[in-house]
């Protein structure tokens, strides 16, 4: 009985590695994410302040909030200075917009387009357009 399990687990472990998002998801991620930049722009523009989530944005800025599109549909995240304990991805941006795309890195928007402090830092990493894609996990 043990055994037809681990080869049932053998067979199907390359396909949930196959489904791990991938650098190749990072353009397509951010693409996705350009509408919450629009959103979350508009709405400081309308309160004065950041939404405390990217749930805030609906329905008056978004009629929902997109998903990333990599197989496992890991969620952006808005991040704030005032909230963030880990200030590394918002530097001195009033905040960023983030998605975890790990084991391949985590795809970060800052409104500043400034991403030298997380390029200067190793692994590194590259621009995806207005986003960077940080080698950091």
């Amino acid at each position: 009985m043990g055994i037809p399990v681990v080869l049932a687990f053998a067979l199907l472990m390359p396909l949930w590695f196959h489904h791990l998002p991938s650098a190749s998801d990072a353009p397509g991620a951010a693409s996705r994410g350009e509408a919450l930049i629009r959103a979350v722009e508009q709405y400081r523009q309308d309160h004065g302040s950041l939404p405390a989530t990217l749930d805030e944005l609906r329905p008056r800025y978004l009629d929902f909030v997109p998903y990333p599109g990599t197989y496992s549909d890991r969620p952006y995240v808005l991040r704030r200075p005032d909230v963030e304990s880990d200030r590394m991805w918002t530097a001195d941006c009033p905040y960023a917009i983030t998605v975890d795309l790990a084991p391949a890195g985590t795809l970060v928007y800052r409104r500043s387009h400034d991403y030298s402090d997380l390029s200067a830092k190793p692994p590194g990493g590259r621009p995806i357009g207005k986003w960077y894609l940080s080698n950091i996990d």
